[in-house]
């Protein structure tokens, strides 16, 4: 792979997420709400399982401790605008309150607010998410080296590009699957610490060098902080 192809889609998937944190910010908060739907499902049948004594306490935990992280982070996100997705927040809310009320409270940042303040505080919200996600995004470091000796067509480039943002879409998403999955504090540091760019890859540094990779690694997770979720 020629070094020169290799830098401009580098460059290419760098400027796709350092220039677009809008598109973050869209996705963070329509994965938000589509996970706040499917917890709202979930809690209404911890509900009725817990009135006939059909559910472990433990799952209804994971449930609010989630739904509630969810909500604090569409508030940070200023993405509570309209009514239907403010009846899904007192929804989800109703149900902890009946299921898990201390686990709710220890985790929520306060109360919810009328949707009227929630439109007034919005933009300002917004903004301040925005400047977050681009002060997050690290610049692509400098002055990495790719070692290759085959020339590459000058479409290479393109196509690199397209498989190094795919790459960063995997690692968020595996990155995801561990957090979800809950396992033992040994095992998610085992898995935390494999958890690269090509891990399948024997040649991964000598292709396309340390810095470049560990680059990909640091922007996945900064991209997964803010709340960037890979549709399926």
């Amino acid at each position: 792979m020629h070094t020169q192809n290799v830098k401009t889609a580098a460059q290419e998937t760098a400027g796709r997420w350092s220039h677009n944190p809008e598109l973050i910010l869209l996705n963070a908060q329509v994965s938000i709400i589509a996970e706040l739907a499917r917890l709202e499902g979930s809690m209404s049948m911890d509900q009725i399982e817990s009135r006939e004594g059909g559910k472990e306490d433990y799952e209804k935990y994971c449930n609010v401790i989630a739904a509630a992280e969810f909500v604090n982070h569409l508030e940070t996100c200023g993405g509570i605008t309209t009514t239907h997705i403010y009846e899904l927040i007192k929804s989800v809310e109703a149900l902890a309150l009946e299921t898990e009320m201390p686990t709710w409270l220890a985790v929520r940042n306060g109360e919810i607010l009328s949707l009227a303040d929630y439109q007034a505080e919005a933009p300002q919200q917004r903004e301040a998410f925005l400047a977050r996600v681009k002060e997050s995004l690290l610049p692509l470091p400098q002055n990495y080296v790719v070692n290759s000796n085959r020339l590459a067509p000058v479409e290479e480039g393109h196509t690199v590009a397209l498989l190094i943002d795919a790459e960063i879409n995997r690692l968020v998403s595996e990155r995801q699957w561990i957090s979800q999955c809950d396992y033992e504090y040994r095992e998610e540091l085992r898995r935390l610490a494999s958890w690269k760019a090509f891990p399948l890859m024997s040649n991964r540094s000598a292709h396309y060098g340390d810095d470049l990779l560990n680059w990909m690694r640091q922007v996945a997770q900064q991209l997964w902080e803010n709340g960037y979720r890979v549709k399926e």
